[in-house]
């Protein structure tokens, strides 16, 4: 998937597919990584007509044809819906995640300090919120 739809993609996610939804543009363009190509993208998906401009300053909606590339699977390159790679990419960081809490709980096993246990605790934290995501997106 090029930057573009990833952006695109993302802000889908963000506003649930709403068209009256408003998202700050540069900080979720900053936020994966692509700030550097902030105008070019910016530029694209005006052009496209696949977001406009807000009334507050770097504020843009997504807008029906926006909502309609996201959806389009050849589109973006791949041939499964947003939700569908949303849920896949959750589940894959959860099991990273499960792989560094058994690390973690062994590491605790060998030394039972309270940083230690904060660092397990933080884990099942990062866990139980992947967890939540995968609930929303399941049904």
């Amino acid at each position: 998937m090029d930057a573009y739809h990833q952006v695109l993609a993302k802000l889908y996610e963000t506003t649930g597919g709403k068209e009256n939804q408003s998202v700050d543009f540069k900080d979720l363009v900053r936020r994966l990584g692509f700030f550097g190509n902030y105008a070019d993208i910016f530029e694209r998906l005006s052009r496209e007509g696949w977001i406009v401009e807000d009334a507050k300053s770097d504020f843009v909606r997504i807008t029906h044809w926006g909502v309609k590339e996201v959806k389009n699977p050849s589109a973006s390159g791949a041939d499964k819906d947003l939700k569908q790679r949303t849920l896949e990419s959750d589940a894959n960081k959860a099991a990273a995640e499960a792989k560094e809490l058994s690390l973690l709980l062994e590491v605790f096993a060998r030394n039972t300090s309270a940083e230690n246990l904060a660092a397990v605790q933080q884990k099942i934290n990062d866990i139980n919120g992947l967890l939540e995501r995968l609930k929303a997106n399941a049904n």
